[in-house]
C-alpha cells in the first residue's frame, strides 16, 4: 500500500510539468518515518527528491537515522536538498549532515 501510495504521489507532482511554471502554486509535503516509506518504495522517493524542486514542490522529510535510508535514497536526499539540518544525536548519526 505504501509503495502505491509513493508512486501516486511521484505522479501527481510530475502531472504538473504540464502546467506553465508562473502557475505553478508552491506545494510542500512532509514525509514523516522516511525510513518505513523509502523500505517500501525507495524508488519513488529518490525521483521526488530528484524532480519536485522544478515544479514548485518542497518535500520535508523526517528520519531518525540517515544511514538507515536505503542508499539511493540517501543520495538524492543530501545532493538535491536545499537545506539539512539536525537537532542532536550521535556525532556518527549527524556528522554526514553537518559534513554537507
Amino acid at each position: 500500500m505504501v509503495a502505491l501510495l509513493n508512486r501516486d504521489l511521484l505522479r501527481a507532482g510530475r502531472f504538473r510539468a504540464d502546467t506553465a511554471a508562473e502557475q505553478r502554486g508552491p506545494f510542500r509535503g512532509y514525509l514523516d518515518e522516511l525510513i518505513i516509506l523509502a523500505g517500501a518504495g525507495g524508488d519513488s522517493i529518490a525521483a521526488m527528491f530528484e524532480d519536485f524542486r522544478k515544479y514548485k514542490i518542497q518535500l520535508h522529510a523526517l528520519t531518525q537515522l540517515l544511514a538507515r535510508l536505503p542508499i539511493s535514497v540517501r543520495q538524492s536526499l543530501v545532493q538535491n536538498a536545499s537545506t539539512l539540518s539536525t537537532t542532536r544525536g550521535s556525532k556518527a548519526a549527524i556528522t554526514p549532515i553537518t559534513d554537507e
